[in-house]
């Protein structure tokens, strides 16, 4: 059990031993957390429950802090227990219990800050889901590294995740990508070609199109069929998913589900989607297309399901179907979904209308992702698939490589505009973010590997001779990992990784410039021990942590 845990669950109990005379019972208790307070001064865990009691219990809140404070049994996790003003229970973790934690890392090795109980809970995670029209570009980045990373970490936590791309492959976007790649293999042929505004223009489409060109390269493209139209299509729709695929795995990602739009036409899940959402009396026709009742049910306006023109649906009616088999047909308990920001007025609807269709609309989250820029290269441009101006991806690997555009873009909330400035992450300096918490991670090692050398073994090793307030520091931040992945878990808010990373390495660095580790004195045999003790612990956690972000622990630089 966690200690945020352990101290949830104490104070929940001495509070309802405190005031049982008020016949106080578990359901008066506020929802409340235990956090870390701003001021290490004040402890290592605090909480504001009295604060929350005092309108409850028409009492004030130190007299509530002091009551229920009285009501904490002796643990052996905590030291002291105190009441601050307006109403704060604090806690001191005991010394002794902190540095007996030490052993617990070691002992778990490479699971440390996982879960052990495992959950039975089924947590589907659909991110990137970009239309198989191109190569992926900067814009697309953020949505997968967020995306993999939140399935890391859940998964860490013993969820059963499901990490899936959704393949818009039956929409009008379709239709214009083929027709993108017949102009371009025109050109290639040396035929007249002519691109229009709905056409994709980029080098990927060239990329796509001369492939293509050789494999039909006996066919007039001036008069082709439907059905070779058709071929060509789904050829270079073939074709860009193994550009998708290709472009994930330099970023070290891998989904383990590819879900097809088309699909649900073919099985015909839409028309009994759209048949449900009619016996609902959801819908209407008008103009020839058919509409659902949005408005009515909170949305800005009614939206068109079926069009009139063509009669195929829309993206958003066949965005439901796919909801509502997520929910009912494959039944995932959670479905979070990372979107890119334009996508913002979707979210809304989407859950007005899975209420209508009997699924709780909270079983669906959707994290929505900002636009990103370059510094040196675009300035604050957004991007344009159809117009050719997009950074792929692959170039800024190619630039700064996976682990600087992992950090990077899971460096601020998904809420945020963010600016990215490559120069920083081209420097082998303290000044790169990166540079500089993959080389605590190196320096740790080079220190294990002269314990070898040194042949010294820590099994023996004293925990309890660690007591300088840098070691100490170390060490609780070391307990904060279990924690932080526990929380992340629940707030579903990557970027605190990689800030949890540069206050670890921070730590490592100072450490180690400020003690010597490995004493050659045999008479410091037992402190050398202990102070490998930690280094391993360290190299253990930072290690765990840039696993889960997907990026390398070098053992030397």
């Amino acid at each position: 059990m966690l200690i945020s845990e352990i101290l949830h669950k104490t104070v929940e109990s001495a509070s309802l031993a405190a005031f049982k005379d008020k016949n106080f019972q578990k359901e008066n208790l506020p929802n409340f957390i235990i956090e870390k307070p701003k001021n290490i001064a004040f402890g290592d865990y605090a909480t504001s429950l009295p604060l929350q009691l005092a309108k409850t219990l028409d009492q004030n809140p130190i007299k509530i802090a002091e009551a229920i404070n009285n009501a904490i049994p002796k643990l052996k996790e905590i030291e002291l227990c105190s009441v601050e003003p307006p109403g704060f229970l604090n806690f001191k973790l005991s010394q002794e219990w902190i540095e007996k934690q030490l052993l617990k890392v070691l002992k778990d090795k490479e699971k440390y800050g996982s879960k052990a109980e495992v959950s039975s809970k089924n947590i589907q995670v659909e991110f990137v889901s970009v239309n198989p029209t191109g190569r992926l570009h900067l814009g697309h980045m953020r949505g997968a590294i967020i995306g993999s990373t939140l399935s890391n970490v859940l998964q860490s936590q013993n969820y059963n995740v499901i990490r899936e791309y959704y393949v818009n492959d039956a929409g009008n976007q379709m239709n214009n990508f083929g027709k993108s790649l017949l102009e371009r293999m025109k050109e290639i042929k040396g035929d007249k070609f002519s691109l229009g505004e709905n056409h994709y223009k980029g080098d990927d489409i060239k990329e796509i199109a001369l492939t293509i060109a050789k494999e039909f390269k006996d066919e007039d493209l001036d008069s082709i069929s439907k059905d070779l139209f058709s071929l060509i299509t789904k050829r270079g729709m073939e074709i860009c998913i193994e550009m998708i695929k290709s472009d994930l795995s330099d970023l070290n990602i891998h989904h383990d589900n590819w879900f097809y739009e088309s699909s649900l036409i073919k099985s015909n899940y839409l028309d009994e989607t759209l048949t449900k959402l009619k016996d609902s009396n959801l819908t209407y026709e008008k103009d020839g297309a058919l509409w659902i009742k949005t408005k009515e049910l909170g949305d800005e306006r009614d939206n068109v399901l079926i069009k009139s023109i063509d009669k195929k649906p829309t993206y958003f009616a066949t965005d439901i179907a796919y909801h509502r088999n997520k929910f009912e047909e494959r039944k995932f308990d959670e479905g979070i979904d990372v979107w890119g920001a334009d996508h913002h007025g979707h979210v809304k609807r989407m859950k007005l209308v899975l209420e209508k269709l009997g699924i709780e609309s909270s079983r669906l989250t959707v994290l929505l992702n900002q636009i990103v820029s370059l510094k040196d290269i675009d300035g604050a441009a957004r991007f344009s698939k159809r117009e050719g101006t997009s950074i792929f991806i692959k170039d800024l690997i190619n630039e700064i490589g996976s682990d600087a555009c992992r950090f990077s873009f899971l460096n601020r909330s998904s809420e945020s505009q963010m600016e990215i400035d490559i120069n920083i992450f081209r420097k082998k300096s303290s000044e790169n973010p990166v540079f500089y918490i993959q080389y605590a991670h190196a320096r740790m090692s080079s220190i294990l590997r002269s314990s070898i050398y040194f042949d010294i073994s820590i099994t023996d090793a004293d925990p309890n001779l660690l007591s300088t307030p840098g070691e100490i520091i170390l060490i609780k931040k070391l307990l904060e990992y279990p924690e932080l992945l526990n929380r992340v878990s629940y707030t579903l808010q990557v970027q605190e990784l990689p800030a949890y990373a540069l206050e670890l390495s921070q730590l490592i660095h100072k450490f180690y410039e400020n003690n010597r580790v490995i004493d050659e004195d045999i008479k410091n045999i037992e402190m050398t021990k202990s102070r490998l003790l930690l280094v391993k612990a360290s190299k253990i956690t930072l290690s765990n942590l840039l696993n889960l972000m997907e990026m390398e622990s070098p053992e030397k630089m």
